[in-house]
Order: structure tokens, then C-alpha cells, then sequence
């Protein structure tokens, strides 16, 4: 299975590449997920794919909130 497909329009991409992106681990990311801090994956197979525009989106909105609490 490939490691990043288009589903409605949508690129979703598989936990190695986000973790590579991010530089995340897969415990991290499991538990961002559970915690609502990242969109929840989409399971095709025996993989997990997560929507690239809509983490990207939700983790610079989180980063631009705490920068907001530092200041």
C-alpha cells in the first residue's frame, strides 16, 4: 500500500511520513490523537493515515497558542 493517497480530494499521508515530517515518535503522535490535539487517522488496512492539511493546520495553530501564552 502506498504511503501517502487522495481520498475526496484530500491528501492523506501514513504515521512513517508524519513522524518524519514532525520528527515524532509514534507513541507522540498516538497520544496527540487520543488527546484531541491532532485529527484522529483514518485506518485503511493495517495502516493509519492522517489528513496532511488538517495537521498541519491544527499543529501551527497549537504552536502559535503557546507562543501567544509566552509573550
Amino acid at each position: 500500500m502506498k504511503d501517502s493517497i487522495i481520498l475526496q480530494g484530500r491528501t492523506y499521508e501514513c504515521t512513517k511520513l508524519v513522524q518524519q515530517r514532525f520528527g515524532l515518535d509514534d507513541q507522540t503522535l498516538r497520544k496527540w490523537s487520543k488527546n484531541n490535539i491532532v485529527p484522529s487517522p483514518v485506518r485503511l488496512g493495517n495502516k493509519c493515515f492522517y489528513d496532511r492539511q488538517a495537521l498541519e493546520s491544527r499543529i501551527l495553530a497549537r504552536c502559535q497558542e503557546q507562543v501567544r501564552t509566552i509573550t
